[in-house]
């Protein structure tokens, strides 16, 4: 009976080393492909010829979205990042400028090393249309002193908003699901809706009509 009982145990202790094993190598394995995807980030840029009325659209997953005005006329400027587990696609079609960025679900890769991205729009002086920002799980930081906003719609899901010195010659949308939404001056002239989690909205420096 102890003879049996011995081995059971020895056997059972076999079983949970291979188990811990297995465990440790699938850890190491996540590792190596986690560093291999997002450590050989490469930065990327793009621009376009701007004219009048033309518009913006940037979505993307998990990025940070940044949109400044730069100091000349007549081109939007994008920096952004790829690599094997980040596709972005920047075009103009028609009076359309967009970028999307397409970021691959993998069981390895943790929100941890996808939030490391950002991307980067600089504004021309003369920036007259519509202007569509949006980020799942990222941070949305507008500041358009100088650009004349057609129409803006603005969406968040889990990340902050901050927006500051914006004017829009139509209506403004600005939502966010459970993220924080922070507006430094802010002009509307044709309706503003905000939508988001009451305690998380702080609205200053906010003229509408």
């Amino acid at each position: 009976g102890q003879k049996n009982k011995g081995e059971f145990m020895k056997k059972m202790v076999i079983i949970l080393l291979i188990v811990l094993l297995a465990g440790v190598l699938l850890a190491v394995t996540g590792f190596v492909i986690a560093y291999n995807q997002v450590g050989n980030i490469e930065e990327k840029s793009a621009s376009f010829d701007y004219y009048s009325g033309d518009n913006l659209t940037v979505d993307c997953t998990t990025s940070d979205v940044y949109v400044t005005v730069g100091e000349e006329s007549g081109k939007v400027k994008f920096k952004y990042y790829e690599n094997n587990n980040i596709k972005t696609t920047v075009e103009k079609s028609g009076n359309d400028i967009s970028l999307i960025v397409d970021k691959k679900s993998n069981f390895f890769i943790w929100n941890a090393f996808l939030k490391r991205t950002a991307v980067e729009v600089t504004l021309p002086k003369n920036f007259s249309g519509n202007m569509t920002p949006k980020t799942n799980t990222g941070k949305l930081d507008l500041n358009a002193g100088g650009a004349d906003i057609r129409k803006l719609e603005a969406v968040i899901s889990t990340g902050d908003m901050d927006l500051k010195s914006v004017a829009v010659s139509d209506s403004a949308t600005i939502k966010s699901s459970t993220g924080k939404i922070t507006v430094n001056g802010l002009t509307v002239t044709n309706g503003l809706t905000v939508t988001g989690t009451t305690e998380d909205i702080s609205l200053t420096s906010v003229t509408v009509g």
